[in-house]
């Protein structure tokens, strides 16, 4: 069995050691203490960095690239999509003005 130790200093705290555990699990210790019952409990440390799958990460990973890829493509997609339109719109507005230019005639119409 390994014993490592941690010494943190807060100023005030004396001897306080603050843990963190699950609400049920600190339910059950509470319920050992309200029938006076002696609790022991057992701290070890771990490396939190074990708790990640591998496989997980490459998922995620991968997922993530995917959707910056598709999104960048929507992007471009809808601006030259936007661009295009524009440019027509403009282009039919000449085409229309030069048609009533002509229409009306050098002397207005009449």
């Amino acid at each position: 069995m390994q014993s490592d130790s941690a010494v943190v200093l807060s100023a005030g705290t004396g001897d306080i050691v603050a843990v963190m555990i699950t609400e049920s699990y600190g339910k059950e210790i509470l319920a050992h203490l309200e029938r006076n019952l002696t609790v022991v409990v057992s701290l070890s440390c771990r490396n939190p960095n074990k708790n990640m799958n591998r496989g997980s990460l490459v998922f995620v990973s991968i997922s993530f690239i995917v959707l910056m890829i598709i999104s960048s493509a929507w992007l471009i997609f809808y601006f030259i999509q936007k661009i295009r339109y524009s440019s027509s719109h403009h282009r039919s507005q000449v085409r229309f003005l030069c048609a009533s230019t002509l229409c009306s005639g050098p002397d207005g119409g009449s």
